[in-house]
């Protein structure tokens, strides 16, 4: 099998499910999104992260626990940490 096979596999885009768009913020949504079309996350951890976003049982799952959610599903802190931004990082504001 090849390394690439899931990236290979998914080629189209995703579409969100009715209550996904009601359970999660649009910036939620968009930074997902953002984060897998760039490579920096797979379609299987992109849907683990819905799927732990659902699990929550809300309405409007915002950034912050998109955060959150980012880190429960991969297990590589210095790879989240890459894709958190600088002001999200604990770094005093005045360093950003």
């Amino acid at each position: 099998m090849s390394p690439n096979f899931e990236r290979e596999l998914y080629q189209g885009e995703r579409v969100f499910s009715p209550i996904e768009v009601e359970r999660l913020s649009p910036r939620f949504r968009e930074e997902l999104m953002r984060l897998l079309y760039a490579g920096s996350i797979s379609q299987m951890e992109t849907e683990r992260i819905i799927v732990e976003a659902i699990k929550l049982n809300r309405p409007n799952v915002d950034y912050e626990e998109f955060l959150t959610l980012l880190a429960l599903v991969i297990d590589d802190p210095e790879r989240v940490s890459l894709m958190i931004p600088p002001n999200k990082r604990g770094c005093p504001e005045e360093l950003n």
